[in-house]
């Protein structure tokens, strides 16, 4: 529905209102794609990519002048299809060197790309795709995709479906390249550009929705190459780092660990598909490529911080960006002891380009209360209550963010987009907006903020943000199923998971575990199937005759009712 806030504030408070605006930096002015060729212009002969085998292979290396060469063959490719600035191309490509040409290859043309997952069911897979209108997909040979609907800019009636384009292990198109463009004239270099404006689309990340309808985040090209010229200054990076890319295409770190490096000069080290959550691979790949930064969510650090081989595999960590859940000071205090490394501590939505917010930890200062920072530059971050009035210093209050991060809104949902990109009553430019993270949080007497929880029932599991809703609503459609209701709870390991509990449909007999665990996994993301199922005879009410979610959470299921 459309947003019903207030569009003007009433008593607002200087105090926290002076911490709320990061740094003012000078806009960057180049594409995504032409901040790696320039960077490939000065440095053409460097390793860019090293691309892990899956299966103890040879590694795939290229050069940043052989990474740009087979750019520049999917774009021709993709042009030949069409796609130009504000066109979608969607990617399933399973992590690997002829990921990042994929990608490059996409911006390259001047497209915007839509990262795919191949575990995702082909429901979900062409939801997406259809939804994104994407012209083309890049894709493995192997890969398994259902049709996919082209999409018809006149908006009529789709008709066949979206051209598939195959890449080999380095990146080339499989099928021959169509007729090469004219060649410039005498010296010029092709325009990585292509007519990109930097309002343009770099890439629609799809996140879960509380419809069972994802949501497709609008990312410019303003926003993200601001915000990895920013980072690359904060890191100092150079031609001599090494960094990580570990996490899954459809989680929006994984679009900063891959550019980073690029835009920076610094050699990207793919980790492969299996070694993605695997915290022993993962420690063996940073000890063995001499890896100096990688991002690592909460829950997976302190998976390689328990590991014996932790410490010795550290020793070439620079720097660790954390982020994805909250980080107990408890982790904190392990990370301290087992690795002499720079943490970054950050916070953010997809929609605002990957983080707002962040609080720098140097290696062997004094143990500090971990926040998630101040604000990022160019970035605004407000703490308001119902009526949009800053809160006081120590008061919670939702989150708002506001500046160049913001994306553009979703993806041809303009009614969602309105109610969570709402106007900022705050700017002096009318047509400013900000965003409703939907995050509690509250500003400390030392200007930093402090993480607080939900307001609604969104979570983040894995790096991932999850609707609770949207996985309760395809679980009430199972014809055994009458009610569910799902929560985030500590499982037996210590670890998150997601705990489903229903109550069967009167008449029917109760589904088991196993076809409830396969009804969602055609229908959503694996990331969204629960770990636990537990039949209930009736779920808790509040006395309003609503669901009392704080009840279902307090359930423990016993073993005879936990079903896995």
């Amino acid at each position: 529905m459309v947003s019903t806030r207030p569009t003007t504030p009433t008593t607002p408070s200087p105090v926290a209102d002076d911490w709320s605006a990061g740094p003012v930096s000078p806009l960057v002015d180049r594409s995504l794609s032409a901040l790696v060729a320039d960077q490939a212009r000065r440095t053409p002969d460097a390793v860019a990519v090293v691309g892990l085998d899956d299966g103890g292979g040879p590694a795939v290396t290229l050069t940043y002048a052989e990474l740009e060469r087979r750019a520049d063959e999917v774009a021709a490719r993709l042009r030949a299809t069409g796609v130009g600035p504000e066109v979608t191309v969607g990617v399933c490509v399973p992590r690997s060197a002829a990921l990042t040409v994929a990608l490059l290859g996409v911006l390259r043309a001047g497209g915007a790309f839509v990262p795919l997952e191949s575990g995702w069911p082909d429901r979900r897979l062409v939801a997406v795709a259809g939804g994104a209108g994407i012209a083309a997909v890049l894709t493995r040979p192997g890969v398994t995709l259902p049709d996919l609907p082209a999409a018809d800019p006149a908006d009529a009636p789709p008709t066949g479906n979206v051209p598939v384009i195959r890449l080999d292990a380095a990146g080339r198109p499989v099928e021959p390249l169509p007729p090469a463009r004219p060649a410039p004239g005498p010296g010029a270099a092709p325009d990585p550009d292509l007519g990109v404006d930097m309002e343009n689309l770099a890439y629609v990340i799809y996140t879960s929705g509380s419809t069972n309808e994802p949501k497709g985040v609008m990312i410019r090209h303003q926003a993200i190459c601001n915000r990895l010229s920013w980072q690359a200054d904060l890191l100092g990076l150079t031609a001599a780092d090494v960094l990580l890319h570990k996490a899954p295409l459809g989680v929006d770190i994984s679009i900063n660990e891959i550019f980073l490096p690029l835009t920076t000069g610094a050699r990207l080290v793919v980790a492969p598909p299996r070694a993605g959550g695997d915290p022993g691979a993962l420690l063996e790949i940073i000890r063995e490529h001499a890896v100096t930064f990688c991002y690592v969510g909460t829950s997976l650090l302190g998976a390689m911080l328990d590991r014996p081989e932790a410490a010795a595999a550290g020793r070439s960590l620079r720097h660790v960006w954390c982020g994805g859940e909250v980080l107990p000071d408890e982790l904190y205090r392990r990370f301290l002891d087992r690795w002499d490394a720079r943490m970054v501590h950050g916070y953010g939505p997809a929609e605002a380009t990957i983080g707002v917010s962040s609080r720098v930890f140097e290696p062997g200062a004094p143990e500090a209360r971990v926040s998630i920072g101040r604000p990022n530059p160019n970035t605004t971050i407000r703490v308001l209550d119902d009526e949009y009035n800053p809160v006081l210093v120590g008061a919670v209050g939702e989150l708002f963010v506001s500046g160049l991060p913001l994306a553009r809104g979703y993806l041809n949902d303009p009614r969602r987009t309105a109610d969570r990109f709402v106007p900022d009553p705050f700017s002096q430019d009318p047509g400013g907006r900000m965003y409703a993270t939907g995050d509690l949080a509250r500003f400390r007497a030392d200007g930093e903020i402090e993480f607080v929880g939900r307001a609604d029932n969104q979570v983040k599991i894995g790096g991932f943000r999850v609707e609770l809703e949207e996985i309760e609503d395809v679980l009430a459609r199972h014809p055994g199923v009458r009610q569910a209701v799902v929560v985030l709870a500590t499982g037996q390991a210590g670890t998150d998971e997601l705990r489903a509990y229903h109550v069967r449909q009167g008449g029917a007999v109760q589904p088991e575990a196993a076809a409830l665990r396969a009804w969602l996994a055609e229908r959503l993301p694996r990331h969204m199937v629960p770990e636990v199922f537990v039949p209930l005879a009736e779920l808790p009410l509040t006395v309003a005759g609503k669901i009392d979610r704080r009840a279902v959470a307090a359930l423990v299921p016993s073993h005879s009712r936990r079903n896995r």
